[in-house]
């Protein structure tokens, strides 16, 4: 499969599931903005993958700032054309023991993987409209089995899990 002349935009794309999915991207021809929270992460995705790669662009962004993240959108989708696919990905919070979440590890945990692809994805899909009445945004949610089952992992994770399934 190629994604010539496409552009993919992953959250949490610098490291784990998130940076296979970047680069397979990456290899098949996309335009690919990686979005990540960790400049550590960024930094070592910039030293395998972008040395000589004007196909990426690597970004350190905090998503739940949404004055920040809409202004880095809007510069993207000018540049770009549009985003054709987003994956949001990112993930934030602590594992941890479902009777030990904090009110802090549930606020971050939505706001990372529930509260900022809502608007992201609401975001690119009116820009995207704007731009190219013809252009489809194609959206997709990293979930887990956890929203479907409960494990030892902390309750916010499972309640977003859950919740995203339904987004």
């Amino acid at each position: 499969m190629t994604f010539n002349n496409k552009t993919v935009l992953i959250t949490g794309g610098a490291r784990g599931f998130g940076k296979a999915i970047a680069v397979a991207f990456l290899e098949s021809g996309a335009e690919t903005i990686v979005i990540d929270s960790n400049e550590n992460n960024i930094e070592d995705f910039r030293k395998k993958y972008n040395e000589n790669n004007s196909k990426v662009k690597l970004i350190t962004m905090d998503i739940t700032k949404s004055k920040s993240t809409v202004n880095i959108l809007n510069s993207l989708c000018d540049s770009y054309k549009g985003i054709d696919i987003l994956i949001n990905n990112a993930r934030s919070g602590i594992r941890t023991n479902p009777l030990e979440e904090s009110e802090d590890n549930f606020d971050t945990t939505v706001a990372v993987m529930l509260k900022a692809p809502l608007f992201m994805s609401q975001y690119l899909i009116k820009k995207n409209y704007k731009i190219n009445k013809n252009q489809s945004t194609t959206i997709i949610n990293i979930s887990s089995i956890l929203g479907q089952y409960v494990s030892n992992e902390s309750a916010s994770y499972h309640l977003v899990k859950s919740a995203f399934e339904g987004l």
